[in-house]
């Protein structure tokens, strides 16, 4: 997952900048607090399993917002779709992730900032850091995972 430093110090002029690599699918976690039980169980699918074509991909989109908004689905699928919204096109994805920030279920939110993270848009650090004193523990770690503070 990349890390973002946030500095108030200008950027080294000539510095190297990282390759770039294709961002990985998430993969399952060792037991972690919170988490036993949840969506750890469900496989996250990638490539043509997302859909081949952009309609499949568009309804696969559809299915996972869904999931995220009707009411009474239970924690562990909600969270798994934020997962499965990780590894879409993030031209889909990332403003899904960021309305899920809203949340009021603070393990759902802490999978969609990883989920974020992961993607690593620039854009997207602004609402990542506003959750740093999120009421939710899960939230603030998920946030300091992503975020590291250079002063």
């Amino acid at each position: 997952m990349p890390k973002w430093t946030t500095s108030t110090s200008p950027a080294t002029p000539g510095a190297a900048k990282p390759a770039t690599t294709p961002t990985p699918a998430p993969t399952p976690r060792a037991a972690v607090p919170g988490r036993t039980g949840t969506a750890d169980d469900y496989p996250i699918l990638t490539g043509d399993a997302l859909g081949a074509t952009p309609e499949e991909r568009q309804e696969t989109f559809d299915t996972l917002h869904n999931a995220l908004v009707k009411e009474g689905m239970p924690q562990k699928m909600r969270v798994w779709a934020v997962r499965q919204l990780g590894v879409l096109d993030p031209e889909m994805s990332v403003p899904e992730l960021l309305s899920v920030l809203d949340d009021s279920d603070g393990l759902v939110v802490a999978e969609a900032v990883e989920q974020l993270g992961r993607i690593g848009q620039a854009s997207t650090l602004p609402r990542i850091i506003a959750l740093r004193n999120h009421p939710d523990e899960r939230v603030r770690s998920a946030v300091s995972a992503v975020v590291v503070e250079v002063e």
